[in-house]
């Protein structure tokens, strides 16, 4: 506490970040911490616990090594309603992707002309790989298709084209 007065750093906890997982924090004025004083301009300190985020422990990293055989990127932009969740959209391309399907990332999410007042387009990149060999075109489009598919059926969504 002492050297907290020393820098002049001022106790600026409320009851409210008393009872929450924030650390105390507070202002220092800078040039009280310095020597200097007329303190106009101040330095926010402060201290936050992560300990929920990894139990306060490092991970250890994972290591894979790079596939022999490259991976089939494709784009698609999927025409759903505005309220129409992201995630939802996500899981579903997920659910009907298949096992070709290595991953699913929104990138773009787009509301306007040509789109419906009530539309939205969300455009996911998809990564299809197999460990053994390279994908062919065929075994893509046959995995889109399905995504396509499963698209309509479940979220009334469709292709932007």
């Amino acid at each position: 506490m002492q050297s907290r007065r020393r820098v002049g750093l001022v106790d600026s906890r409320t009851e409210a970040h008393r009872r929450s997982h924030l650390a105390p924090y507070g202002h220092c004025c800078h040039r009280i911490a310095t020597g200097q004083h007329n303190c106009q301009l101040f330095v926010l300190v402060g201290e936050l616990a992560i300990a929920g985020l990894a139990g306060g422990h490092l991970v250890d990293p994972v290591v894979v090594a790079p596939s022999r055989f490259q991976d089939v990127e494709r784009d698609l932009a999927v025409v759903v309603a505005d309220d129409t969740p992201a995630a939802t959209v996500a899981d579903t391309i997920r659910r009907h992707g298949g096992p070709l399907l290595r991953s699913v990332t929104l990138f773009d999410r787009y509301r306007g002309k040509p789109l419906g007042d009530r539309e939205a387009s969300l455009a996911y990149r998809l990564t299809f790989a197999v460990e053994d060999r390279t994908l062919t075109e065929a075994e893509v489009a046959a995995a889109v298709d399905g995504i396509t598919l499963g698209l309509a059926s479940d979220v009334e969504g469709r292709l932007r084209v």
